[in-house]
Order: C-alpha cells, then sequence, then structure tokens
C-alpha cells in the first residue's frame, strides 16, 4: 500500500512507515469507525448550523480527530469533476441532506477531515495521461490547505514496473505541476501487527451470529491456520475469518482454501434466503463462470467484465429454451452479474469482483488443472491467485510428481551431448579439465513466476519453452581452480578489503578448507568465462526461478513456511529469525560477522551443507549461501545484472525464491557466486 499525503513544513520529506492505528501527530488520530457515515452526517449537520464557526464544546475543530472519509477512485475513473463525486459520497454513503460542496471546502480546510481516496492504482490503468493529470490535479487543489489531510492510496504491485508507477504519478512529465513530489512525501502502510489483530476481534466478535466464545478464543484458532498473517493482517479479510470460523468442526484444520470454500458457499445460500427462491443458475455452473471469468480477467486492460460479454458468458451455459429467449437470457445475465461476488465499478459498464481474493480463488480453480498437466499459457496473476494455487497443488506437487514430470520429458527428448547418466542415477557432465559436475533437468512448460513486490517478477503463469539442465550445486572453489589453471589469462579471486581477506586466494590456492564452498569474489565477467570454458551458460533468471520453486510457486525451494534452519544464512548464524528487527541484524552483524572476519573465518558453507534441502528439482544451495549471478539485465537501463538467491548474510525476507539483487557486472564481494546450466545440445 502506498500513500501520498499532503506536507506541512515540519514534515520530513522522506520514504515512512506507518500504521493506521497509531497517532501521526497532534491533528491527526486515524480511527476506522464503523459509522463514518453517521459520524460524517453529525458533523456535517453541526457545521452547517454553526455556519462558518469552526469550534465545538470550546475546541478548534484542528484540535479534534479528523474524521476520516473514505472514497473509492473507481469512481472517478470516468471522466467526472472531484467535487460532484465527494457530494454523491456525502449524499448516497453518509446520508448528508442537501451537502453543500463549499461548506465541505470550509470544513476540510479548517482540519476536521482526513479524506482517503483508495483505489488510486485502478484508477491510473483506466484513463488516458491527460485525463489522470487532470484528476491528479483536482486532488492537488484539495490538499493544498495547510490543514488538510489528503491520503492517495493504491497497491505499487499492481504495476507492472516502477516506471510504470512514476509515469502514473507524473502523466505529463510536470507540465501541470513541477512541484508534485516536494508537496507530497511516500508512505507504505503497515499491515496489522497480532495485537492490533486482537483489538479488531475483540471489537466484532461480540456482534457475530452463532460466536463459539470471545475475540481471544477466535484468535488462538485463526493462529492456527497456516498462513495466517497473509489472511488476518487485513480488516476485510479478518472480518470474513471470524464470520466463517463458526460453521468449522472444532476438531477440524482450517486452512485458507477450505474458509474460502464454505464462505463462498454459505454466501450463495444466504442469498438464496434474501431472494426467497432458487437462483437461476446452478450453484456448479455459477462457479464454472466465475473461475474463468476471473482467470481471463488478468489479461483484461479493465480487469471486469462488461453486461454484454456477461451475456455472451453466460448464454452458451443455459438452456436451450433459455439461451433462445431474450428475456430469459437478460434475466439469467442480470442474476449473475448482481449474485455471484461481484460489484459494478461506478461510472461505466463494467462489474468486476468484490474482492481481490474473490478473483484470486476463483482463478486459482481454473488454472489449477492447466498448471498441473502443462497446458497453462502466459498471463499475469496476483498474489491471492498464487496463495490459493500453491495450497490446492501441494497435495500433487510432491517429490514424486517432480521425478514423474523429468522421466517423462528425458524419455522424450533423450540426453543431449556431454550429460552422461551414472550407474547410480545420478546424471553428469564434465569439466574440460576431467573433472564431473552433477547437474539436474528441469522440463520445459509452465510455472508460476514472480509474487507482488518491489524486488520481484509481477505475478505471472510463465512458459519455459525449452528444458535446461542446471548445476546442482553453485560452482565451488575446486571447480573455478581447475578453469584458473587452463585459462591462466584470469586473475584469481582477491580483494584489496579486510572483509575479502579470509576469502582472498594465494595464486592458485583457494582459502584452506574450501575446496567445497561456492567460489566468491567472482564477477559477472568472470562467471561468463568459467561458463565458455566449461561449455555452459548463466541461467536466464526465469530458468533459475524454475529451478528453485518448481511450478507451484512455493515461496522457498523447501516449502511456504520460513526455516532458518534449511539454508546458510544470519539468521540461521544468529540461532534467531532477524526478520526486519535492524537493531538485532546490527547486533548480529557486529558480534558476529565481525569476530569471524577477524578471526579469518569464512562464513560460507560447503556447497552440501544442507544436503537434505534440495529444490523441487533436486538443486542443492540454490537459497541462501551466496548470490547467483544470472544471465539477465536488471532492468531496461542494462546496466546491471541479475543476481538471485540471497546469502549467508541476508535476512528472512531476501531469501524467497522470487527476490532479485542487482548489481554491476564488475562487482566483487563475499556474498556472490553463480551456478551453470545447458540449454539445447552442447556445442
Amino acid at each position: 500500500m502506498f500513500l501520498f499525503k499532503s506536507s506541512v513544513q515540519s514534515e520530513k520529506q522522506s520514504l515512512t512507515t506507518v500504521n493506521i492505528f497509531k497517532r501521526q501527530d497532534a491533528t491527526e488520530n486515524y480511527v476506522l469507525s464503523m459509522k463514518v457515515g453517521t459520524l460524517t452526517k453529525m458533523w456535517y449537520a453541526i457545521m452547517g448550523k454553526l455556519r462558518g464557526v469552526f469550534f465545538c464544546a470550546g475546541h478548534p475543530i484542528g484540535t479534534l480527530p479528523r474524521l476520516p472519509l473514505f472514497i473509492n477512485l473507481l469512481d472517478f475513473a470516468e471522466n467526472r469533476k472531484l467535487d460532484a463525486l465527494i457530494i454523491y459520497f456525502l449524499d448516497k454513503h453518509c446520508g448528508v441532506d442537501h451537502p453543500r460542496y463549499k461548506l465541505f471546502e470550509a470544513l476540510n480546510k479548517a482540519g476536521l477531515f482526513v479524506l482517503i481516496l483508495d483505489g488510486f492504482d485502478e484508477m491510473a490503468v483506466r484513463v488516458d495521461s491527460t485525463t489522470l493529470e487532470k484528476h491528479l490535479y483536482q486532488i492537488e487543489q484539495l490538499s493544498k490547505e495547510i490543514n488538510s489531510r489528503v491520503l492517495l492510496t493504491g497497491r505499487p504491485e499492481f504495476f507492472m514496473s516502477r516506471e510504470e508507477l512514476e509515469r502514473s504519478l507524473w502523466p505529463r512529465s510536470g507540465q501541470v505541476l513541477a512541484t508534485r513530489f516536494k508537496n507530497y512525501r511516500a508512505l507504505r502502510l503497515q499491515l496489522w501487527d497480532n495485537e492490533q489483530i486482537q483489538i479488531f476481534l475483540n471489537s466484532i466478535v461480540p456482534h457475530l451470529p452463532n460466536r463459539f466464545g470471545e475475540g481471544e478464543d477466535y484468535y488462538k484458532r485463526i493462529c492456527d491456520i497456516p498462513g495466517f498473517e497473509d489472511l488476518a493482517q487485513r480488516a476485510v479479510l479478518l472480518e470474513m475469518i471470524a464470520k466463517t470460523l463458526p460453521h468449522f468442526d472444532r476438531e477440524r484444520q482450517v486452512t485458507r482454501l477450505s474458509l474460502y470454500q464454505l464462505y463462498l458457499k454459505r454466501e450463495l445460500e444466504r442469498q438464496r434466503i434474501k431472494k426467497g427462491r432458487e437462483l437461476l443458475l446452478p450453484d456448479e455452473t455459477r462457479f464454472e463462470l466465475l473461475q474463468k471469468l476471473a482467470a481471463d480477467s488478468y489479461t483484461m486492460h479493465s480487469g471486469g467484465i462488461t453486461y454484454l460479454a456477461a451475456e455472451a458468458l453466460v448464454k452458451p451455459k443455459l438452456p436451450l429454451d433459455d439461451a433462445t429467449s431474450a428475456v430469459k437470457t437478460e434475466q439469467n445475465t442480470r442474476e449473475f452479474l448482481s449474485c455471484s461476488f461481484l460489484r459494478p465499478a461506478h461510472g461505466g459498464d463494467l462489474f468486476i469482483f468484490s474482492h481481490r481474493s474473490f478473483r484470486g480463488y476463483f482463478a486459482a480453480k481454473e488454472l489449477l488443472e492447466h498448471l498441473l498437466d502443462g497446458s497453462a499459457i502466459p498471463q499475469p496473476i496476483d498474489q491471492d491467485c498464487i496463495s490459493f494455487l500453491r495450497e490446492m497443488m501441494e497435495k500433487s506437487t510432491t517429490n514424486k510428481f517432480y521425478r514423474e514430470q523429468v522421466l517423462t520429458a528425458l524419455t522424450r527428448e533423450g540426453l543431449p551431448t556431454g550429460i552422461v547418466k551414472k550407474a547410480d542415477g545420478r546424471y553428469m557432465s564434465r569439466l574440460p579439465s576431467g573433472m564431473d559436475v552433477e547437474m539436474m533437468y528441469v522440463p520445459a512448460g509452465p510455472f508460476i513466476l514472480g509474487e507482488e513486490g518491489e524486488y520481484t517478477l509481477p505475478p505471472q503463469i510463465a512458459i519455459l519453452e525449452k528444458g535446461f539442465w542446471i548445476d546442482k550445486s553453485s560452482v565451488t572453489n575446486a571447480q573455478y581452480r581447475d578453469f584458473l589453471i587452463q585459462n591462466p589469462k584470469y586473475k584469481s579471486p582477491t580483494f584489496e578489503a579486510d572483509w575479502a581477506e579470509p576469502y582472498n586466494w594465494n595464486g592458485l590456492d583457494f582459502p584452506k578448507g574450501t575446496e567445497n564452498h561456492p567460489v566468491v569474489l567472482v564477477s559477472w565477467y568472470d562467471a561468463q568465462a568459467f561458463c565458455r570454458w566449461a561449455r555452459k551458460s548463466l541461467p536466464f533468471e526465469q530458468q533459475w526461478e524454475k529451478a528453485a520453486r518448481g511450478i507451484d510457486g512455493r515461496r522457498y525451494p523447501w516449502g511456504n513456511k520460513w526455516d532458518r534452519n534449511s539454508c546458510n544464512n544470519a539468521s540461521w548464524w544468529a540461532k534467531m529469525d532477524l526478520w526486519d528487527s535492524d537493531r538485532d541484524y546490527k547486533l548480529w552483524q557486529k558480534e558476529e560477522f565481525e569476530k569471524k572476519l577477524a578471526g579469518k573465518q569464512v562464513m560460507t558453507t560447503p556447497v552440501d551443507h544442507f544436503s537434505d534441502i534440495i529444490s523441487p528439482y533436486g538443486c542443492l544451495d540454490i537459497e541462501g549461501n551466496v548470490w547467483e549471478w544470472c544471465a539477465d539485465y536488471y532492468d531496461a537501463s542494462r546496466n546491471k545484472r541479475v543476481l538471485r538467491g540471497g546469502a549467508w548474510s541476508e535476512q528472512p525476507q531476501n531469501l524467497a525464491s522470487t527476490v532479485r539483487d542487482r548489481y554491476l557486472p564488475s562487482f566483487l564481494s563475499n556474498y556472490v557466486g553463480f551456478r551453470c546450466v545447458i540449454t539445447g545440445l552442447l556445442q
């Protein structure tokens, strides 16, 4: 979530993490009320009667808690004026009688409101640059008063690149307002922590029907749901979970998948009761249509469906008599759009899913079999879809599944020249020096690539057109020495710095006892030279990611749950998870890393140290130990190269198989190495 907030002179122009529960300054109190409409109506009426005297109960308005007004910018996507949108909101959502924009302006100027304009990401992709600039200009006029507070919110991950995000914020290269980024500051909204989840549950549980206990009881059960943080940290989903939990047997394990299956089923039952009749479309047909719509919506610029497109989707599923009747076709289409977890996007003939997680669930149901049987086609998806696919595929994508996938592909394709199968079943390539290197095969076909985040590729279904072979482990010091012996023009890995001293070679001698450690202090150019000598190449990052996480979108090579004991990383050394705590991480660096550095101890480990932890296709050490060079440029600037896999020095958040890093190709470090691939026949 990003926010752009009108600034005052005392505020710093910096990237800040905020929490919506915490007071930000003397004039702001972000209180999320379930009766915002009622409060707005009350305040508006009081201020109307005071006719410009901005004091209430002896307090200036600026010292009172601000009243949050939450406005969806999807309503602003069409060429509509912001003042008309606000009047519409006050009238329809807050129940204010005959709202006047002039009065609203005066109250906003006095500091009564915090205006939350949500959905900038979805609005930005629905309008052209000229319309978007006009919309931004109107928003900026609303926020220019020193006491006003305007939050323009959206998801950075919704944009396919940082450049697209920046174009959306500055669509006409500053021709209208050159001071946009001076007058605003970027914030990142924190998700709820455990304490705030409990506060929310304590507030809503007493009002739930069929409740089985107090807020603490709900919290304990929610904590048992795999990946509960991802669900429970968002208010809408937390409320959905709380409403659904009482309908589960207390002894039954609740999962993300079972939650949504039961919730959606009960929602249809609720709609039947509300209408007092059976729905026109059978549930099975309805869900089938929703699945197709959800999967297709990721490829649509609008992200939704029009009435005419919905009619074309529904009609083939109707009985012949209904399909040939215009009236019955219309009735079925209207009910599908109004009773199927969809909602109209105001300002146009467009219907979208009422919550992105619903779209993710239905899309995952549609894409599941296509991923498993290899028939999926390339397309964008989102993080909700990936989360559901992970769980749906967990029982299918076992070690046996991947072994059979590889054997089927190799039976069909055979072995390329240079790959030999040993009697023990291992596949080997041979370096020009005569040393054998074990390699693993990764078949062609679809897989889940990327995830939502700043340092990842956009979430998508990707296709590898060709299978490839990848080194089971990173290139070791012993292998690299063979390369140097036969290629004396390349220098040994060394660097003049204290941090490099334990890793520096002495001529052709690597540090004692590290022959099976990954080679470090090698640039991208050095890695390329080794690959040419070995008649291999560096992996493209799509190849690397499929080798690391398989087809099922798992977060780590070993699964979806972080385990510090599964790879060489800072938390493994510290014997505690270091996550985002700067204090703990810096303390570890000082007490652990600096001591080992002073003692000339390397912090890489042998490439088979975690021999029980393999990726779906059998790679060792592909996460942690050292970052690995890839063939790709990091972005369109084409000056830095991609690295993947994290390293011994990294915190958990940098060790997911989706995380990308980048350095100049000349970069040298004690935490960067590489591994090689073979694609197609050897030359």
